[in-house]
């Protein structure tokens, strides 16, 4: 029996250095059958150039441009929308311009699928980081989510634990068509979490894992992109709850950021005026501040980062409050996101 058809269907926006390498990766997808749908979504650089000469070579590349946003549609899923609308696969794969995938990769995620039942397949890639505030704040972020959305809880029976990845994100046609098809999350920053909650609602299976070895992604490549990336939707990846990022905040605040403060000005006043008290104090937080360096080690023991980093622990959980508290004022107070020159109204989503 042969296998099922796999529609890829990739949304661009200005992804001149990604397209390229994206699709190249997934051209050389083993062991199984697919065609390649890159949508355009109004580009102004050479993306559809870099895809139409792709297409000259290989007829499983189709380009699909669009032309304006309709009312009421967030731009990726409106992109995904059109390419859904163009794709003739049994099965569906929604995945990022920025993301390369290994030959097995897509093959395995059907064999998946078929050992665990699942109706939708979604993997978190295998991150790559180029730059210093990359490795230092992409860990940190990853862990947080992994933490929020635990894998064997999403893999499990209860409907209200539901979570995917965007960036890989493989369903059935069907199932896409029984939840309401992209129509249902048109309006949705947090594309992915929506549909997978409307897929359990239903009663369909979800297998969601990491992506180590078969698929990766660079999602930003400066200290501005990665802000401004994760500013339109870590504080409805965070619940959407203000409540709930102010406990969160004093967790953090006690023991990571005051004990590395406190160790800071005992260990200042240790080298001023040096005393039985302040020596005390500086042993005690240097302890501490190694203790828990070692303790979220593995935070950053990933291919991306190195467990280096976690010595700049206090260093992350500033940024990253900083980042939650800035999207939540975008989202709670200011009511608008922009994103790839567009701007969206939005409002505070429990997820």
């Amino acid at each position: 029996m042969p296998p099922p058809l796999v529609s890829v269907v990739i949304p661009a926006r200005n992804e001149e250095e990604n397209i390229g390498p994206c699709v190249e990766s997934l051209r050389k997808s083993a062991g199984c059958a697919i065609e390649i749908i890159v949508v355009d979504d109004e580009s102004g650089d050479r993306t559809a150039e870099i895809v139409q000469a792709v297409q000259e070579k290989d007829s499983r590349v189709r380009l699909v441009r669009l032309n304006g946003l309709e009312p009421g549609w967030v731009g990726k899923s409106h992109a995904l929308f059109r390419g859904v609308r163009e794709a003739r696969g049994e099965w569906l794969l929604f995945t990022d311009a920025d993301t390369r995938h290994r030959p097995r990769a897509l093959a395995e995620c059907l064999a998946l699928a078929g050992e665990r039942n699942a109706d939708l397949v979604s993997l978190s890639p295998e991150q790559v980081c180029g730059s210093f505030w990359e490795r230092l704040l992409q860990p940190e972020i990853f862990s947080f989510l992994e933490s929020r959305f635990p894998f064997h809880e999403i893999n499990g029976d209860i409907a209200s634990c539901a979570a995917a990845n965007g960036q890989y994100l493989l369903i059935r046609r069907s199932v896409l068509e029984d939840v309401g098809g992209m129509e249902a999350v048109r309006s949705e920053i947090v594309e992915d979490l929506a549909l997978a909650r409307l897929v359990k609602e239903k009663g369909f299976r979800i297998h969601f894992s990491p992506g180590e070895g078969r698929v990766e992604a660079r999602m930003y490549r400066s200290f501005r992109s990665l802000w401004q990336g994760w500013s339109k939707n870590l504080f409805a990846l965070s619940g959407g709850q203000v409540a709930r990022l102010v406990r969160l905040t004093g967790v953090r605040l006690l023991l990571d950021i005051a004990p590395a403060g406190a160790g800071l000005a005992a260990l200042a006043g240790a080298l001023s005026s040096p005393s039985l008290g302040t020596l005390v104090l500086a042993t005690a937080s240097v302890v501490f501040y190694g203790g828990r360096s070692f303790y979220l080690k593995d935070v950053w023991a990933r291919p991306c980062a190195g467990r280096g980093y976690a010595l700049l622990h206090p260093l992350a959980a500033v940024l990253f409050l900083g980042l939650l508290w800035y999207s939540a004022y975008l989202s709670r107070w200011v009511g608008t996101i922009g994103w790839r020159g567009r701007s969206y109204r939005v409002g505070a989503v429990d997820v």
